[in-house]
């Protein structure tokens, strides 16, 4: 009877870390695509003229050639 019950631990235990490494592996995969998703949906990044600060390029104010975080630094280069 003592064999069966160690066996039967012996295989729980197997069973137990077999689970915890299937786990840990799709949390891994799971972050791995979220990383992968944020790196495909970066933004260039454009330096503003006045005060050297870098904005998103959605954010970015276009003067001529000159890019600017701000209306503030727009108007005062002026």
């Amino acid at each position: 009877m003592g064999k069966l019950a160690f066996w039967a631990a012996v295989g729980a235990l197997i069973y137990v870390g077999m689970k915890f490494l299937a786990v840990s592996q799709r949390r891994g995969d799971a972050a791995k695509r979220r990383d992968a998703a944020g790196r495909n949906n970066s933004e260039k990044m454009l330096q503003c003229a006045h005060c050297g600060v870098h904005v998103p390029s959605s954010e970015a104010l276009l003067s001529g050639s000159r890019v600017y975080c701000c209306s503030a630094h727009r108007d005062a280069d002026a």
